[in-house]
């Protein structure tokens, strides 16, 4: 299999093994003439597509349209362009945000459907969850192997590391940046909401798994069952940095939130995967950032 990796740029992107890896110049989504120019050129015989609209949460609650649209264009013109070049295999990125809003503690895949989503961030969710319609129909239409996953809380290198970054990324920012200034640090909440975080490396099997079985057509949920309090993660992070300040959390202390995804589907599809530990995760993702920065 000659798999062609799209949005090359994107933290996952860039932790995922490929025979090809595709930038937006050189294969504009958002173009049909180009993407289907692209992938003529480059001939995979399967695709991960890692480009999408994303942004801060502000941005995404003002712009639900563009969210939207632009989301939901990229992968309707790579779906066509690997229908027409008879490219069996597409895999594309969804999102747990897809999931309804109030689906509980714990939610698995045969919640989907079971509510709408948060209307806040609507237009991006919804995008999200428009691509498990666009893909069934090909799998009506056509029996294409053409396939969603919906991603946890996923970590590792190559992340975007600022203060407005994804959980395990701000932290170790705001982390290295107060043991630079040699302040301590306050984290606004009171830290006792439990979240699963994912390794991104633990990716690159799952995928492979996924274009293989023919007969797993539902989309996945991939999330470790491995829980840790923002609190547990602060001070694991802290003692992999050498911070010796005082971390505060300064936020309402409110009963702890925990939001789990889990899958009832990825133990058929890979029985017997172990996820990375967070242990070892975070000792790589880690060393990555103090080798990098």
């Amino acid at each position: 299999m000659k798999l062609c990796v799209i949005g090359k740029n994107s933290f996952i992107a860039k932790n995922l093994d490929a025979d090809v890896k595709l930038s937006r110049e050189e294969c504009d989504l958002l173009n049909f003439k180009q993407t289907l120019e692209a992938l003529a050129r480059t001939k995979p015989t399967a695709i991960i597509n890692c480009a999408a609209k994303h942004g801060s949460f502000e941005e995404m609650s003002k712009n639900h349209v563009s969210f939207y649209e632009v989301n939901m264009l990229m992968n309707i013109n790579l779906l066509r362009a690997a229908h027409e070049l008879d490219i069996d295999n597409v895999l594309l990125l969804g999102s747990i945000s897809s999931f309804p809003f109030d689906s509980g503690e714990n939610f698995d895949e045969s919640d989907f459907y079971s509510g709408p989503v948060n209307e806040k961030n609507f237009g991006y969710n919804s995008s999200k969850r428009a691509l498990v319609d666009l893909v069934k129909s090909y799998q009506l239409d056509h029996s294409r192997n053409f396939k969603v996953v919906h991603l946890g809380n996923i970590y590792g290198p190559h992340s975007s590391f600022h203060a407005n970054a994804t959980l395990v990324a701000n932290l170790i920012f705001r982390i290295s940046e107060a043991k630079k200034l040699n302040q301590d640090l306050e984290l606004y909440g009171d830290g006792t909401d439990i979240r699963a975080l994912t390794f991104v490396e633990d990716l690159n099997q799952i995928f492979s798994s996924m274009f293989q079985s023919r007969d797993q057509i539902e989309p996945v949920i991939i999330s470790s069952k491995e829980e840790t309090s923002i609190k547990e993660l602060s001070r694991g992070i802290a003692e992999l940095l050498d911070f010796k300040g005082g971390i505060t959390f300064i936020g309402p202390s409110n009963k702890s939130t925990r939001k789990v995804a889990t899958s009832s589907l990825l133990p058929k599809l890979i029985p017997g995967f172990k996820f990375t530990s967070l242990d070892q995760g975070l000792k790589k993702t880690v060393g990555w950032w103090a080798c990098n920065n």
